[in-house]
């Protein structure tokens, strides 16, 4: 019998607490806590105070709480030292400038995409999308196109192991309308997500492969429906040579 790691079990019940309190869309109350990740109050008390203590959380002036200084200062080191991200930025930009539109860099994180890098469109009507917010596979382009550059084996795992959420009412919920996606995307070579993950929103996705031709990340150009052109090639055409570009220049251990 494999003996778990000391201190896990508790280390698992702190990042629970740190990741609702991450996702809240605002300061979050203790009761509201203890309701997200099913504690009594007690023990997210105590939770809360052991995340304060080492600067991960921070109360507000309503006595509710938000993400500390700490944890914000790591998580800028992090983005500033991830060689994707770093590589990636000047193509990025040269995208978003050729285009007009929003671009995103997205790498995988357990059973869903999170976002890393954002350049916005200078048009007056933008995506709402933040650094750091996740995005689910089955309703993304970036998580799309990641699954679509995948080997079949890798494919099928997390396709089995993903929570199809209805996020809007153009999300698709099952294994086997996404398998039906991912194949026709695979005629095409981009995918596509038209209003899945965001009303009135359509984004065209392509993974950025590694040295071994594996997917390590993913870029997806954002529309608004009233803006999108009907030819397809304006978004995708300069979208896989920033891919290509990107992907050319990692370092090889990625």
């Amino acid at each position: 019998m494999v003996n778990q790691v000391q201190g896990a079990a508790s280390f698992a019940k702190n990042m629970m607490v740190l990741q609702a309190v991450a996702e809240a869309t605002g300061p979050v109350s203790i009761s509201d806590l203890a309701a997200d990740v099913s504690m009594p109050r007690p023990t997210v008390y105590r939770l809360v105070a052991a995340l304060e203590a080492e600067g991960l959380i921070e109360q507000t002036r309503t006595n509710s709480w938000q993400l500390g200084p700490r944890l914000l200062s790591l998580a800028s080191r992090a983005w500033q030292n991830n060689d994707i991200r770093t590589t990636a930025y000047p193509f990025l930009t040269q995208l978003r400038d050729q285009i007009g539109e929003t671009v995103h860099l997205a790498i995988p994180s357990g059973l869903e995409m999170t976002y890393i890098e954002k350049v916005e469109s200078q048009e007056s009507v933008r995506m709402t999308s933040t650094i750091g917010a996740r995005a689910p596979f089955h309703s993304t382009s970036v998580g799309k196109a990641f699954l679509l550059a995948l080997n079949e084996f890798e494919r099928t795992k997390i396709m089995s192991e993903i929570n199809y959420t209805s996020i809007t009412k153009h999300s698709i919920t099952t294994q086997n309308e996404l398998e039906k996606q991912l194949h026709e995307f695979k005629k095409c070579g981009y995918t596509m997500e038209q209003e899945e993950n965001e009303l009135s929103v359509v984004c065209y996705g392509s993974a950025i492969l590694n040295a071994n031709h594996e997917p390590v990340a993913a870029i997806s150009v954002s529309i608004p429906l009233f803006r999108l052109d009907s030819d397809h090639q304006i978004y995708t055409g300069p979208l896989h040579a920033a891919c290509a570009e990107i992907g050319n220049r990692l370092p090889p251990f990625l």
